[in-house]
């Protein structure tokens, strides 16, 4: 079109009857929302065959119904930029081939810079919202519609956008860099000179990644920047060494990155990395045929997609389904016209708290012309076939058969799907991790699956495995949100027999208090109401022990760190629990009554024992009968993550020889006293409580450095900590050094 010919539909344009009538228009159009083709050429006084025109000169968009009639409806957008095009051919005068096919980004430049707001219309002197569809629609029907007809191209914009970057920057590391897809103008790289120019491009999809590696991905009428010169624009292309390898671009992607840095870092990029982006972004520039639909102006419904596989209801994901129907349609056309891969599944483990040789497989998402049922049909490693899809779960591999022989066992469901020529399995994660799912697609045709479309899938596979954990993680996040507020303190339920750290300091401060507080009245008394010695010393002795004395006992495993290097965490973390019901065990037989022991799950293997009335030489002699109880073998569960799950007798781990050290401190309430005295009033209390633990800490510390296996005790004759051992056991060890 002719450069004089544009600026005089602009000047039409900027005309203030001109921009009412079609105003009007709109108005009379947004109010069927999206409507066929006969309702439209009633609204607008058109007839039918001229919109078909319209529509074959690239004019119009309109989607087309998903029944078998495939009839063209015309959503809100499109009756907007039909209200301009009628009004440009009825009353400018302009003929259908001088109107260009973004007309309407024009116009709404125009009205903008008139001063009207991105969100509003002006109509009959009232401010008009801009609607979509869906938001007049119930709440049941609203939220069906905006997931599975708006939820899955704004998931695939934004991810294959950021996918892209990031695959463009993992080896030139810039600070930011986007990619800006212009929607309508051709060769949009021609139009830039200088960077000044982009927003000649026209309305344009953006993907932006930002300096911390957020993302934003958001429509713009016209892509501009404050400080253009900051900026590099360049198309997508292959680069060597700074040097563009293709005479002209394949595509209008631009990307952009700033100046200074691709001064001093030369780009480059690889044809396949090039070609791999390609054929990401075309659905975004040929399926779509409105963006304003899924990221234009307007009210958009906030979705946070989440789904429970393992659910007992038959659920299906609308963006797992789309992806799999994206790779299909990305997989090409055969020379009759037909897909190349004809079906695409996704499998996910049933049970993933299963060890990987346990798990069956289940198609959980699929493509159209699949002949599987979600949630129910499934592969497992225990089938006499194993299937691709086993194969590249468990070794982490992409299996490839580029031809499927007759005899060929590893295709599960040969019957149902029918003949097959060429198959591949895609793992879904397995980079640093286990992988989370496969990706299982079949052709008709032999060697259907090049390296680049193994690229391609991978890709998927990243865009897959992002949207698995998102799942995941929400659903762990929101699991039995009751507990946060029945026991806020409580965290992980595995430890919920045992009392915490907290509760710990708590009982130690209490004693403290209540000790403080008995002895200060009683020294505040006249001297003849105070209680002599002598009717101290007839109390009976088993309230003597109750009340003047207080002992603790730390216990933790030796070589704890071993096992959580050779086992996991999770390992490590069963251990700990099962160490503390073993302590539990024994409680009950080294103590006679309940209240004489307080049991605390402290960190880690790590356990302290707060024993009422039990002066030194019983707790070292306790001390002594716990370890020996501790000691040995322990049968640890290695998978069980929570103690809701069952316990399986294959996932028990036996492990041999283990030992603990223990150490043991007691003061006498008369001691505690003076000590407290040594402190200002206001923090003598948590000043005596914190040495009482540092204590504990010191002993088992120093029963580390001993090697394990010993108590550490507090020795009042040399007023410290040191190894400790029953007079039976030295007395043994000397007549067996003597003999």
């Amino acid at each position: 079109m002719e450069e004089r010919q544009l600026k005089n539909i602009k000047r039409y344009l900027q005309s203030e009857d001109v921009q009412e009538r079609i105003q009007q228009y709109m108005q009379r159009g947004r109010s069927e929302a999206t409507v066929s083709i006969g309702r439209v050429a009633q609204l607008f006084q058109l007839k039918e065959s001229k919109l078909r025109d319209w529509e074959t000169r690239g004019l119009l968009k309109p989607l087309r119904s998903k029944d078998i009639t495939g009839q063209r409806q015309y959503s809100p957008a499109e009756l907007d930029k039909l209200a301009i095009i009628k009004e440009l051919v009825d009353e400018g005068g302009y003929a259908p081939s001088d109107i260009p096919p973004d007309i309407d980004s024009i116009w709404y430049s125009i009205s903008r810079s008139e001063g009207q707001q991105d969100q509003t219309l002006k109509f009959s002197g009232a401010q008009v919202e801009h609607t979509r569809e869906a938001d007049h629609m119930p709440i049941d029907q609203r939220v069906n519609y905006s997931y599975y007809k708006e939820l899955f191209w704004r998931y695939y914009a934004s991810h294959t956008l950021r996918l892209s970057l990031m695959l463009i920057c993992e080896d030139v590391n810039f600070t930011r860099a986007g990619l800006i897809l212009p929607l309508h103008k051709k060769d949009a790289f021609a139009l830039i000179h200088q960077p000044e120019d982009l927003p000649e491009v026209g309305e344009s999809l953006v993907g932006w990644l930002g300096q911390s590696r957020s993302f934003y991905t958001f429509l713009t009428a016209a892509p501009s920047f404050e400080y253009p010169r900051d900026f590099r624009i360049l198309p997508l292309q292959a680069i060597e060494e700074g040097a563009l390898k293709e005479d002209k671009p394949k595509d209008n992607t631009l990307l952009v990155v700033p100046r200074m840095e691709a001064d001093t870092r030369p780009i480059s990029l690889t044809e396949p990395v090039v070609e791999t982006i390609r054929r990401l972004l075309s659905p975004l520039y040929d399926e779509v045929p409105d963006w304003h639909f899924y990221l234009g102006q307007g009210r958009r419904d906030l979705l946070d997609p989440l789904i429970d596989f393992n659910s007992s209801a038959n659920l299906s994901d609308a963006i797992l389904n789309g992806l799999a129907n994206m790779v299909i349609s990305l997989g090409g056309k055969t020379t009759e016209g037909q897909n190349l891969w004809r079906f695409c599944c996704i499998l996910l483990p049933n049970n993933p708290s299963l060890p990987m040789q346990q798990q069956r497989l289940v198609v959980r998402a699929q493509s159209k012309k699949s002949p599987h049922i979600l949630s129910v049909t499934y592969v497992s490693p225990e089938d006499p076939i194993i299937s691709l899809s086993v194969r590249a779960f468990q070794s982490s591999h992409v299996i490839y058969r580029p031809n499927v022989s007759i005899e060929d066992t590893a295709i599960a469901y040969r019957n149902a799907e029918g003949s097959i020529h060429s198959a591949i399995a895609v793992p879904v994660g397995g980079e640093e991790r286990l992988p989370i799912a496969v990706l299982y697609i079949i052709s008709n045709e032999a060697n259907a699956f090049s390296e680049d479309d193994q690229r391609l899938l991978r890709i998927f596979g990243r865009m897959i495995e992002e949207l698995i954990m998102t799942y995941y993680a929400r659903m762990q996040v929101t699991k039995r949100l009751n507990n946060l507020i029945i026991t806020p303190s409580i965290v992980d339920t595995s430890f919920k027999n045992f009392l915490s750290e907290n509760e710990f300091i708590r009982d130690v401060e209490t004693l403290l208090n209540n000790l403080k507080i008995r002895i200060d009245e009683r020294e505040e008394r006249p001297d003849s109401e105070r209680i002599s010695l002598s009717d101290l010393k007839a109390r009976s002795e088993s309230e003597q022990l109750s009340k003047e004395v207080v002992s603790f006992i730390a216990i933790d495993l030796d070589n704890q760190t071993r096992y959580a290097n050779k086992y996991g965490d999770q390992m490590a973390k069963n251990l700990s629990r099962t160490l503390g019901l073993r302590i539990l065990e024994q409680l009950p037989v080294l103590f006679t009554k309940d209240k004489e022991y307080r049991l605390y799950h402290i960190y880690a293997d790590r356990y302290y024992l707060l024993l009422n009335g039990i002066p030194l030489e019983q707790a070292r002699e306790k001390a002594e009968r716990l370890r020996q109880a501790l000691n040995g073998s322990y049968r640890v569960d290695a998978v069980r993550t929570s103690i809701e799950q069952p316990t399986l007798p294959d996932s028990m781990v036996e492990l041999l020889d283990l030992t603990v050290r223990l150490g043991v401190t007691s003061y006498e309430y008369k001691k505690l006293h003076k000590v407290l005295q040594r402190y200002p009033a206001v923090t003598a209390v948590a000043d005596v409580r914190a040495s009482i633990l540092h204590f504990l800490d010191v002993s088992l510390n120093m029963g580390k450095k001993e090697g394990g296996n010993i108590i550490v005790a507090w020795n009042p004759e040399i007023w410290g900590l040191a190894p400790w051992q029953p007079k039976s056991l030295v007395q043994l060890r000397g007549n067996n050094a003597g003999a």
